[in-house]
C-alpha cells in the first residue's frame, strides 16, 4: 500500500524555532496555556500557536492580543502583551 516505510514521530527531530526580525501581533481564537497549545489569528489565517519564553504559568483566553516571536514548523511562537506591558515577561 505505502512505497516507503512510515517513520514514527518519535524519530524525528523537533524542527528549529525561526524567531522573526521584527515581531508582529495575533489574536488568540482557542485558549493556550504553557502545557496545552491553542491557535492564533495572523494575516487572515488561523494558525497552531503556544506560549514561548513564559516562566509563569498563564492561561491566554480568546480574543486577547499576542506578540508574534517565530515559528517552530506551522506552529506560532508567541507571548502575551498585556503581562509585557506589564513588565513580567522577558523580551527576545
Amino acid at each position: 500500500m505505502f512505497s516507503q516505510p512510515i517513520i514514527a514521530m518519535s524519530n524525528r527531530t523537533p524542527p528549529a524555532a525561526e524567531l522573526l526580525t521584527r515581531p508582529d501581533v495575533g489574536v488568540v481564537v482557542k485558549t493556550i496555556t504553557p502545557t496545552q497549545r491553542g491557535r492564533v489569528q495572523y494575516q487572515a489565517t488561523s494558525w497552531p500557536a503556544c506560549l514561548y519564553g513564559v516562566t509563569t504559568s498563564i492561561t491566554v483566553e480568546p480574543d486577547q492580543p499576542v506578540k508574534i516571536l517565530g515559528r517552530r514548523g506551522l506552529t506560532l511562537l508567541i507571548q502575551p502583551l498585556a503581562l509585557e506591558k506589564e513588565g513580567e515577561l522577558p523580551l527576545p
